[in-house]
């Protein structure tokens, strides 16, 4: 079991490897990314073996400049969807074996509550007080993105971002 230090607070940051050719509406962005431990004991697992949580906001960050226009979504799993294959580029689709594994769906959109930010250079579009509680089978949660009815385009690999922030029970 690990030990807490401070807070029950953790906050991590996923960066999937995105393609800079344009992404079919309904297209995985990036492959599956396990969201784990990165060290520290105040930074810690994101849930002890069996625990649970609340996410309490989420941050995606564009450093494209697609988001104002583009619908992207944030599926969140519980254990590792093993029955499903999420590529980038390829069409999104959860296995019937892996859809219970899911725990939450976040979509960035303006038209969907998100605080919409930018400069003239990049974007960021900030979802709070979302309170969606989670359990995890293992000390980590599986997230994949979606490019949900639209076709967004990225400068680099590393141009999306997307801050979790935990609130570990």
């Amino acid at each position: 079991m690990a030990t807490w230090v401070g807070t029950d607070r953790v906050n991590k940051l996923v960066t999937p490897t995105v393609d800079t050719l344009i992404y079919t509406a309904n297209d995985c962005i990036g492959t599956l990314i396990e969201v784990t431990h990165t060290g520290g004991a105040v930074d810690g697992p994101v849930v002890e073996s069996g625990g649970s949580g609340r996410i309490t906001r989420a941050t995606l960050y564009d450093k494209s400049s697609q988001i104002h226009t583009h619908t992207i979504q944030a599926y969140i799993f519980r254990t590792n969807p093993t029955s499903s294959t999420f590529t980038d580029q390829a069409a999104f689709a959860i296995d019937d074996a892996d859809l219970t594994k899911c725990e939450a769906v976040i979509t960035f959109d303006i038209a969907n509550g998100g605080e919409f930010g930018s400069s003239s250079a990049n974007q960021m579009i900030q979802r709070s007080n979302l309170n969606i509680p989670y359990e995890a089978s293992v000390e980590s949660l599986y997230v994949v993105f979606k490019a949900d009815g639209s076709t967004p385009t990225f400068a680099a690999s590393s141009d999306l971002s997307m801050r979790l922030m935990f609130e570990r029970d």
